[in-house]
């Protein structure tokens, strides 16, 4: 058995938010496990997006997000989840959890197999008027959120080393 206190464990920078991941310091060999604070209009997504081959699933530990669903189809509605609440996503299904709320939330986010290979991101591009494919690049001091149809810069952050 491990046991791991997650108030103990490093944040790190994923995707511009820190993210507290469980994973390896439990020993999980077939799910990921990561632990995510939540800001107002903070997302551990950059986007709307699918995990082709990975089933996931969020527990709201405390607070509420706004957990867009979408099916197979990047559209989608949204709901509010609260604390005590589950969310689950099969593989290929559209999804994004943000905080929408004024206070703080915390989410423990399960997946299996704990690593994908393959996902679609998508955001809202100005210039196609469209929720288009994103392609993202980071480096050690940049994250670039790109249109993958016309190359519009859609969010640039940049990252602490």
């Amino acid at each position: 058995m491990e046991r791991v206190v997650v108030a103990d464990r490093p944040s790190v920078d994923d995707h511009c938010l820190g993210v507290r991941p469980l994973t390896e310091a439990l020993g999980a060999t077939d799910v990921a496990l990561n632990h995510f604070e939540l800001g107002p209009d903070e997302s551990p997504a950059l986007g709307v997006h699918a995990h082709l081959d990975q089933e996931e699933v969020f527990y709201v530990l405390s607070g509420a997000v706004a957990v867009e669903f979408a099916g197979t189809d990047p559209g989608g509605e949204t709901v509010r989840v609260a604390a005590g609440e589950v969310s689950r996503f099969a593989p290929g299904e559209y999804q994004r959890v943000w905080n929408r709320e004024a206070e703080p939330a915390a989410i423990l986010a399960i997946g299996a197999p704990p690593a994908t290979e393959s996902a679609d991101v998508r955001n809202d591009c100005p210039a196609c008027d469209d929720r288009t494919r994103t392609e993202v690049t980071t480096t050690a001091t940049e994250l670039v959120c790109r249109c993958g149809d016309c190359g519009t810069v859609l969010r640039r952050v940049e990252r602490s080393g």
